[in-house]
């Protein structure tokens, strides 16, 4: 539970900063893993869309609330994709891997599959592989897309 002596206020530490770090995440050059859920956290998002509700609207803070859940679903799609494309290159994992290395290599399928769209996809790479590719190019204009969005609504509020 966040301590009530320190000010916190929904435009300047949630959407404008969550905003610019998205911005960030989604011009990154190379591109990089989109990973909104520590973001969320972090920005203390689910404190931001009460804040909204309680002083906008509920309809306003319903609609930014879609908007960034559906990014965070689509990372998480993107990034289990990734994984089965590693698991269908590399094969099974063993069955003593412990969770925390699946975890380790669920995030390196999901940063270099992100990472492909810099990189020359021929012949030899899959037909998934060049579509997670495809996806991940797309999940980086959504999230930019998403950026614009948070600030539009932050300056808005803070107005």
């Amino acid at each position: 539970m966040a301590d009530p002596s320190i000010s916190w206020h929904v435009c300047d530490d949630c959407l404008e900063p969550l905003a610019k770090r998205l911005a960030s995440q989604a011009a990154s050059f190379p591109p990089g893993r989109i990973d909104v859920a520590p973001l969320l956290h972090q920005f203390k998002f689910s404190r931001a869309t009460t804040v909204l509700q309680c002083a906008v609207g509920v309809p306003l803070a319903k609609e930014l609330e879609a908007r960034v859940v559906a990014l965070q679903h689509e990372s998480r799609l993107l990034d289990e994709v990734a994984y089965k494309c590693y698991l269908d290159e590399h094969g099974p994992l063993p069955d003593d891997c412990t969770e925390e290395h699946r975890d380790a290599i669920r995030k390196h399928a999901a940063w270099k599959a992100a990472n492909y769209r810099w990189t020359h996809l021929d012949e030899e790479h899959s037909q998934a592989v060049k579509t997670t590719a495809e996806n991940y190019q797309k999940l980086q204009r959504q999230a930019a897309e998403l950026a614009e969005y948070l600030l539009d609504v932050s300056n808005t509020v803070r107005a």
